[in-house]
């Protein structure tokens, strides 16, 4: 294999608004250089064997293989000469991820949705044709129509994070306990938001402040104090969405203990204020919090039954505030925003299962057959029918 010479690893931000995200396949045929990024990426391995290195720990990676990297996994690729891999990478915001989460008071499970593990799953193969298919179609979509992707953007990584948590009892976690470097880069992402200093996360690990600083130079390039301020600033710009909170609560949240330093830091690595960043549209336009709590509960829920009381009742929003998110927000009705859903779920159904159209409008929540068509003919402009002729013979030709 191909052994770099390490002095620093190379860190990049592509600086992806709040809710962009960038999705590409690749053929990767030689070793690549130590990288960390402000985004979060997940890789699906279409074929080949390889390696890969994590935070100094490398492991096997074979087709089949789901690997999530947070911005505290400092990774690269190790093949030898004869081995090539063909992966779909999809590599998206923070600010991408706490919309998935739904609300603000869902914020500090989102950040710390950390595993003493190296993040490398076997996915199970009938979620391989899932994320295979869908990865194949947003492709195509985004090629197709380049802009306006919020939607699918957030039904992509709904998806993607469902499916790495329903494996994550899959996760090697022994080798990492022992790495200490691992352990020190993520307790600094872990605990960003308190008064931290090299003293205190040295005291969590019994060692002092030149072995901390040490340990992150080593894995990352970088000493404490900076990587501790790309943290927050990280952070502090994906909550700039949230209109709900102030730039003085974001900086709170974020960890800074006065807004001057908030300021002078932010414009540092980002080349604008807080303001500008939330006004000139590199910050998302004002979003209630409410409507992706909703859109994420009904996209959960949608192949239940399930009414606007319901969703009313689970949410503490009456039905009135329920339509007027969706009207004003998406332009749409609460049945007609499910029912939409309910169709983007059954048309991943109706090419990925050998089932009647009958049973997957069952099992996509629709009461009938005829419903699910209806539906299917509004959203797809086709037939479930000829939509699954035309989807099997754009396969036969693969």
């Amino acid at each position: 294999m191909d052994n770099f010479p390490y002095i620093s690893s190379d860190y990049f931000s592509e600086k992806l608004k709040p809710k962009e995200l960038h999705l590409t396949k690749e053929t990767i045929s030689r070793s690549t250089q130590k990288v960390f990024r402000d985004e979060i990426e997940f890789l699906y391995v279409l074929s080949g064997t390889g390696r890969i290195e994590i935070n100094n720990l490398s492991t096997t990676i074979t087709a089949g293989d789901f690997i999530q990297l947070m911005p505290y996994h400092v990774h690269r690729f190790l093949l030898a000469a004869n081995e090539t891999i063909q992966c779909y990478r999809i590599r998206f915001s923070i600010g991408l991820l706490l919309l998935v989460s739904t609300n603000q008071s869902t914020y500090l499970r989102s950040i710390q949705r950390i595993d003493n593990a190296i993040p490398v799953v076997p996915l199970k193969p009938r979620y391989r044709q899932h994320i295979t298919y869908l990865c194949a179609e947003l492709e195509t979509e985004f090629q197709l129509t380049p802009d306006n992707h919020e939607p699918l953007n957030l039904a992509l990584i709904s998806f993607i994070s469902y499916i790495y948590s329903r494996h994550q009892n899959e996760l090697d976690k022994k080798p990492v306990t022992d790495n200490l470097g691992w352990l020190v880069l993520q307790y600094l992402h872990l605990h960003h938001q308190e008064e931290l200093t090299p003293d205190k996360l040295g005291e969590a690990f019994g060692i002092d402040r030149k072995e901390v600083n040490r340990q992150l130079k080593q894995l990352t390039g970088m000493g404490f104090h900076q990587l501790l301020n790309q943290v927050r600033i990280r952070n502090a710009a994906a909550l700039t969405q949230f209109h709900e909170l102030s730039l003085n609560q974001i900086a709170t949240i974020s960890g800074f203990r006065s807004e001057a330093a908030f300021y002078k830091t932010f414009k540092q690595l980002q080349g604008v204020t807080p303001q500008e960043y939330r006004a000139d549209g590199t910050a998302s336009e004002t979003i209630s919090a409410d409507v992706w709590e909703l859109a994420g509960y009904i996209l959960e829920n949608c192949r239940q039954p399930l009414t606007i009381a319901t969703a009313a009742r689970h949410l503490h929003l009456t039905e009135k505030k329920i339509q007027h998110l969706l009207k004003t927000q998406f332009q749409t009705t609460f049945t007609q925003f499910l029912n939409t859903v309910r169709v983007q779920v059954g048309r991943n159904l109706l090419v990925t299962l050998d089932q009647s159209i009958s049973d997957i409008a069952l099992l996509s929540g629709f009461q009938d057959p005829l419903s699910f068509s209806r539906n299917f003919q509004r959203v797809y402009g086709t037939a479930p029918s000829v939509y699954l002729r035309e989807s099997r013979q754009k396969l036969s030709l693969t």
